[in-house]
């Protein structure tokens, strides 16, 4: 008899829109343990501005993938998909449920259909790429890339060094864009089935989250938090990128006014819920709950049916 595969649940949305209450809620109902599917909450240290669950949360519900490597450290995509089915793995071996939670699309993408197997990387294409997008300048980068990946552009802030300079060398070494590779694993992972939902809420809601968030990150000690870790393990490249992060670190540097610096964050935020929306259209089989301008109740009960009815549980 073939033996029938696992079921894995996902909980997707943008940052802000209320993951982390729901995706607790849901897990004391169904017996789950969460696996964050977050680039940046695996860092130990930086709590605040990742809005990492607190303590409170963490002892009310198992999490996975959280505070598991220094912010010196480098964590890439790869990493993540084998640690996440580690976890997977031994939480269904002890009867619990898994439920992933995030906000990072690459993660979850990866994780439910496979990983994106483009080049490897050429150390000298790359130092020499990002030597001329520092010398040129965004813009000028931006549009070099859009001449000849006109569907990554779209996607990509001019900002966006690391991904830009990635998608030009892709290119060098295959002349092919790198968005043509990136649609190459959509197929849904053979080793598990996965249940998808997804929280959203009206845009001028979420930005409202989104601007009294970051509001709250700096009245609990935000610009303190970076000065520990720059300090102490000092950040890594990846980490050194991380949203809100950057901006302090730069800010710093350059004596920017304080409220300067929270207002880039919570700009920069925007556009990253943004580009997650984007993302997440393109995502199939996502079940999209809308919440209002509170957390729902009744969203809460429509992500237990989802569930349920996946996992076949009264």
């Amino acid at each position: 008899m073939k033996e029938s595969k696992p079921i894995v649940l996902f909980l997707a949305g943008a940052t802000a829109v209320g993951k982390t209450e729901a995706a607790v809620r849901v897990a004391l109902e169904l017996d789950a343990e969460i696996i964050s599917a977050d680039s940046m909450q695996i860092y130990a240290g930086m709590d605040i501005g990742t809005a990492k669950p607190s303590p409170e949360v963490l002892g009310k519900v198992r999490h996975h993938l959280i505070d598991i490597v220094k912010p010196s450290e480098e964590f890439d995509t790869a990493r993540f998909v084998g640690t996440a089915r580690d976890c997977i793995a031994e939480i269904l071996q002890r009867g619990k449920v898994p439920l992933v939670v995030g906000g990072t699309p690459l993660y979850l993408k990866a994780l439910s259909q496979g990983i994106f197997r483009g080049p490897g990387a050429s150390a000298p294409i790359r130092a020499r790429l990002t030597m001329e997008f520092l010398g040129k300048g965004p813009m000028e980068m931006h549009e070099r890339l859009k001449a000849v990946d006109p569907v990554s552009a779209a996607r990509l802030h001019p900002n966006d060094m690391r991904r830009i300079v990635r998608a030009l060398e892709v290119f060098e070494l295959t002349g092919e864009p790198i968005s043509r590779f990136q649609t190459q694993f959509g197929t849904p992972a053979e080793w598990m089935n996965a249940c998808f939902a997804g929280l959203s809420r009206p845009r001028d809601i979420l930005y409202e989250r989104i601007n009294l968030r970051v509001e709250e990150m700096f009245k609990k000690g935000f610009i303190e938090e970076v000065e520990k870790i720059r300090s102490g393990t000092g950040f890594g490249k990846m980490s050194s990128q991380a949203l809100g992060y950057r901006e302090i670190l730069d800010g710093l540097a350059e004596g920017a006014p304080m409220e300067q610096i929270i207002d880039l964050v919570k700009r920069n935020t925007r556009h990253m819920a943004r580009k997650q929306l984007t993302w997440f259209r393109h995502m199939k089989d996502v079940q999209w709950i809308e919440m209002g301008r509170e957390s729902s109740e009744s969203a809460v009960q429509r992500l237990l049916e989802i569930y349920r009815s996946a996992l076949r549980k009264p």
